[in-house]
């Protein structure tokens, strides 16, 4: 009884120290896959790390290649996700002063698509709407009634353009509202070239 015992005893710690084993053994190697898939994954992050990189590194040299071949002078940028990723400065001004990316520098109608584009917006958001007469906006000035947002979205509003009296109509003396207000007053006092919507014409009164 008491050698059946004795195996029995025996049996059950054997068994137990195999179990205990294959546990640890179970442990070590859970650990050991779960360190070898940090290391690859930290190397898949490394490697990404690198290949945007390279690639915004390859867009900087496109863009500086393109632009000196062309003789190209003045600032571009290219941004995405809110940084810029590409940039380039080239060339000098009239006063012979190096063109930076701090220089300040007219964009000329290169700004009408953008206003074009906010007011298409703002009437999608019900802000304003594209058939809003210019009266609705500029109540103090005569024959603003006829005169549409659409009109001067499509170049169709008849409005001149000041050409050669933006020098009469603006002065360097003057703030910036001040000139504006001036620009503004010229243009719709102005006598018409025609009846808005009756035909096309760029005036750079126009957005």
């Amino acid at each position: 009884m008491k050698k059946r015992v004795l195996i029995f005893l025996a049996a059950i710690v054997i068994s137990a120290a195999l179990t205990f084993s294959g546990c640890a053994d179970e442990k070590t190697a859970s650990s050991s896959m779960e360190s070898e898939k940090s290391e690859i994954v930290s190397a898949d992050s490394a490697e990404d790390r690198t290949d945007k990189k390279e690639a915004a590194g390859d867009k900087q040299k496109l863009l500086e290649e393109i632009l000196e071949d062309q003789g190209f002078e003045g600032t571009v940028y290219a941004e995405q996700n809110g940084k810029t990723i590409a940039s380039f400065s080239g060339g000098s001004l009239e006063t012979g002063e190096e063109i930076t990316d701090g220089t300040v520098m007219p964009l000329g109608s290169v700004s009408k698509q953008f206003c074009a584009c906010a007011i298409l917006l703002l009437d999608e958001q019900g802000k304003l709407s594209i058939d809003d007469t210019l009266d609705k906006y500029f109540p103090e000035y005569k024959d603003t009634e006829n005169i549409k947002l659409t009109h001067l979205l499509s170049m169709r509003s008849g409005l001149p353009n000041y050409g050669q009296d933006m020098g009469k109509i603006v002065s360097v003396d003057k703030s910036v509202d001040e000139n504006k207000a001036a620009v503004i007053k010229w243009a719709l006092t102005s006598h018409r070239e025609f009846k808005p919507g009756e035909k096309f014409k760029y005036t750079n009164l126009n957005p």
